[in-house]
């Protein structure tokens, strides 16, 4: 396990701006807090940001909260060209539950850990939009 002093040093380390997306959702909000308490060229990308509760419970400044609707392409290259970001964190893991929380049991191999193509494909689907070519 990685102690607190290595975790800031990692973090450190990331190129800058940093952008969390889903970061109003309970993973998102974790990682958002560790980067974000250590440095301030982080920013919680959410699609809804008046409602986001976990951040307003952290008082993250408004400037570092962004609206953006992954769905649309022009939305994320908005924001991408005015705050080129250079570390990316994006949230698949709630794409990959299903409506009870579970996780999906036909996207993994047997040994129930590593995933198969409909895995990779969920992953695919979620990170292609803020890929830039």
């Amino acid at each position: 396990m990685i102690n607190s002093t290595e975790l800031e040093q990692k973090i450190k380390k990331l190129e800058g701006p940093i952008f969390i997306f889903g970061a109003s959702g309970f993973v998102g909000i974790n990682i958002f807090h560790n980067i974000f308490s250590v440095r301030k060229d982080c920013y919680a990308i959410t699609h809804d940001a008046i409602n986001a509760w976990r951040l307003k419970l952290l008082n993250v400044p408004y400037n570092n909260i962004i609206h953006c609707d992954i769905t649309s392409l022009i939305s994320v290259k908005n924001i991408f060209e005015k705050y080129k970001p250079k570390t990316v964190f994006i949230d698949v893991y709630h794409s990959m539950l299903l409506a009870d929380g579970t996780a999906m049991k036909n996207i993994f191999l047997s040994d129930s850990l590593h995933m198969n193509s409909k895995g990779y494909a969920i992953w695919k689907r979620k990170i292609a939009p803020y890929l830039i070519k």
